[in-house]
């Protein structure tokens, strides 16, 4: 992830993370919808990252408005780096927001973008019906529905 893109090499983001069996696992587990919290309960990392809005230029702060896009393109070198080494990254935005910049202690001016759930990946056989259901590749919107010549399409 230290190697992605970012404006001004400003590397808005920041990655917090618990160990299973840590003390502070419960606390982002907690912090998971229902829905996530059954893939995340048996995986070895639970992940959050976070932004910051602002930016330093010389001696001063200004605003970054691309903070989001830098921390996705660190997040996409992640994942793509966890699976290199035989690991396999879940990200998640169902996450109690609120919630996270307290319990995360997240400074003002920081955004909480998405949560990851890291482990290894288990055989489907292991996985309950409702998780084997959803574990297959979904489909994607023709890229004529979001690349066009010149401005938007009315």
């Amino acid at each position: 992830a230290r190697w992605a893109p970012s404006s001004y090499n400003s590397q808005p983001w920041r990655f917090l993370y618990a160990l299973r069996d840590t003390p502070d696992w419960q606390t982002f587990f907690d912090l998971l919808v229902p829905g996530n919290q059954k893939w995340v309960k048996d995986t070895g990392a639970i992940i959050f990252l976070v932004s910051n809005s602002r930016m330093k230029v010389g001696d001063e702060l200004k605003p970054s408005w691309s903070h989001s896009l830098d921390a996705g393109a660190a997040s996409a070198n992640f994942q793509l780096q966890a699976i290199r080494q035989g690991w396999h990254a879940h990200g998640m935005t169902g996450f109690d927001r609120d919630r996270a910049v307290t319990a995360l202690n997240v400074p003002e001016g920081h955004r909480v973008e998405a949560a990851y759930a890291v482990g290894r990946a288990i055989a489907p056989s292991e996985l309950t019906q409702e998780q084997r259901a959803r574990e297959v590749p979904n489909s994607r919107r023709p890229i004529t529905d979001f690349v066009f010549a010149g401005g938007f399409k009315a």
